[in-house]
Order: structure tokens, then C-alpha cells, then sequence
């Protein structure tokens, strides 16, 4: 199975820059979350299933979070998941989902609608290709 680069994920980052933050530890953080140390360390690489909203809500409680870096937290791992499954889906296009999604961020709805039309020409002309 094709492994995808956790660079193309937001959680991973935003949680260690988290817990860096406040100074604590994996461990730290699961056990104030009640969670397993193993589960927080795969999560911070990228490794592993995408957190549900439940966990990432604990884990931001956990972490002292307020209610703006939670919300960022949770649409992180929504984001992650939209990338994980196009690169289940067609190897390798992790990366360009991932920049797809960033500029969706600043774009308004004509040009998002047009960047749309333009990905899906792209997997529907890899997706003949492969």
C-alpha cells in the first residue's frame, strides 16, 4: 500500500506545536486527554487513522485550548481526512489536494468553483492514465 507523506497533513504539526507550547509531554498530554501515549505519538507523525472530532476536542482540552484553536484543531483533521482518502484513492496526489485545499482557504466562490473543475479534470485524466 502507498504511504502518504505526513507533510501534506496539518494536525500533526498543530499538535506539537501545541504541547511545545505548554511545555508538556506525549505522555502528558494523553493522560490528561485519556488517551494512550502510542495513539498521541502516531497522531503527531501523521501515522495511523485521522482522529475523529471527539478526540481532537479532548485533546484541545487537554492542551488548554480555547474555543478558535479547537475549532482550527478540528477542521485540521477534517482537512487530513480529505487528503488521506484522495491519496488512498490516487496515489501520490496527496500533495496536490493538500494545495488545492490551502488555496481554497482565499479564493471566492467563482474562482473556487473553477479550481474545482480543474482538479477533478486532473484525477479524471490520471485516474485514465493509471
Amino acid at each position: 500500500m502507498h504511504r502518504m507523506h505526513a507533510d501534506h497533513l496539518k494536525l500533526p504539526s498543530k499538535l506539537r506545536q501545541a504541547r511545545a507550547a505548554r511545555g508538556l509531554s506525549q505522555r502528558d498530554v494523553a493522560r490528561l486527554a485519556g488517551g494512550d501515549v502510542s495513539w498521541l505519538c502516531r497522531a503527531e507523525n501523521g501515522q495511523g487513522l485521522v482522529p475523529t472530532d471527539a478526540s481532537v476536542r479532548r485533546l484541545a482540552a487537554a492542551l488548554g485550548l480555547d474555543e478558535m484553536a479547537t475549532d482550527e484543531l478540528i477542521m485540521s483533521v477534517r482537512r487530513d481526512r480529505v487528503v488521506r482518502v484522495c491519496a488512498e484513492q490516487i496515489p501520490d496526489s496527496a500533495e496536490l489536494v493538500a494545495s488545492v485545499l490551502e488555496a481554497s482557504i482565499i479564493l471566492d466562490r467563482s474562482e473556487s468553483a473553477g479550481l474545482t473543475r480543474v482538479v477533478e479534470e486532473l484525477v479524471e485524466s490520471k485516474q485514465r492514465i493509471v
